[in-house]
């Protein structure tokens, strides 16, 4: 006895999976442009206004400085910047002086280092805090041992608020990609 299986839409099926291995890749990687860019614009959002803990604006560097890259053979993407202090906002940390006692910062019209200026004298508040005065006796810098500063996240809170789209855009690329015509 001959036993036969046939399989119905068979040659439909094998010039699907044709298909899909040749389109598979740029599918995957426009899912993975699309996604970037919902993550990168959603951390765009959130990073001056977007929680509780969000971060002051001062200049906008570090928001315009955010980006993403999508690496096509490796099928990864990135969402970053290269911003030195980015990820000290991210996570959080402590800043310490190098090569220095203190760590100065600003808070009168001087900016940059106070080694520029030769009228600065150190002095003491009430409360024995450091700070550098000018010949006026206003402060114009605070001197610290050392800075503590809280995680104030942007990236991370970004890519899960932009999960289920970026899910939606992947799979919607990635069929787009290598549906039967």
């Amino acid at each position: 006895m001959n036993l036969q299986l046939v399989v119905m839409g068979a040659r439909e099926a094998a010039e699907w999976a044709r298909r899909a291995d040749g389109n598979l890749e740029a599918g995957v990687v426009d899912g993975l442009t699309r996604g970037a860019l919902l993550v990168e614009a959603a951390a765009k959002r959130m990073i001056y206004a977007g929680h509780d803990d969000h971060l002051e604006r001062k200049t906008g560097h570090l928001r315009q400085s955010l980006t993403h890259r999508v690496d096509g053979p490796g099928l990864y993407a990135e969402v970053g910047t290269n911003v030195k202090y980015a990820a000290i906002h991210e996570f959080g940390g402590v800043i310490k002086p190098k090569g220095h006692p203190f760590l100065s910062i600003p808070i009168g019209a001087r900016k940059g280092s106070p080694m520029q200026y030769k009228d600065l004298h150190l002095a003491t508040t009430l409360k024995g805090q450091y700070v550098l005065v000018d010949e006026q006796g206003k402060v114009q810098y605070l001197l610290r041992r050392q800075v503590v500063i809280p995680p104030r996240p942007y990236l991370q809170p970004a890519l899960e608020q932009s999960e289920e789209k970026l899910s939606d855009a992947m799979t919607a690329a990635v069929w787009k990609a290598i549906e039967p015509k």
